[in-house]
C-alpha cells in the first residue's frame, strides 16, 4: 500500500496496474484478510531484503463476460486465460488458491 492509501485504495490501484481493469465502481466484497507470508526480496539496488507480507483477498465480481473482458497485463505477469469454475479442479494451485476457492464454493 501506498503511503495515505487504504486497503481499497489499494485493491483498486493494484487491479487496475496488474490487468488494466478499473474496478472503481464495482462492487468486491472482502473474502478474507488473516494470510500472511514472508519472502526474499532483491530491490533494485540489488540489496536483498526479508518481507513480511499480509495478504487481502476480495471478489470482485465483472459487470461483463469473462470473454468480453478486456485484460492488459503489466510486466509482471506473462499470461492470463479465464476456466469455468469446475475446471480449477484440473489445475495446479497454490495452498491458499485452494483454500480461498474452497472457501468461494468453487472447490
Amino acid at each position: 500500500m501506498a503511503e495515505g492509501e487504504t486497503i481499497e485504495q489499494a485493491l483498486i490501484r493494484e487491479v487496475k496496474e496488474e490487468t488494466g481493469l478499473d474496478i472503481a465502481h464495482i462492487p468486491f466484497t472482502l473474502i478474507d484478510d488473516t494470510q500472511t507470508g514472508e519472502a526474499e526480496k532483491t530491490l533494485p539496488t540489488g540489496e536483498n531484503v526479508h518481507v513480511k507480507m499480509k495478504f487481502y483477498r476480495y471478489k470482485i465480481v465483472l459487470p461483463t463476460e469473462a470473454l468480453n473482458t478486456k485484460i492488459q497485463l503489466n510486466d509482471d505477469l506473462v499470461e492470463y486465460r479465464w476456466v469455468q469454475p469446475e475446471e480449477l479442479k484440473t489445475l495446479k494451485l497454490t495452498p491458499p488458491s485452494i483454500e480461498l476457492f474452497t472457501k468461494l464454493g468453487y472447490l
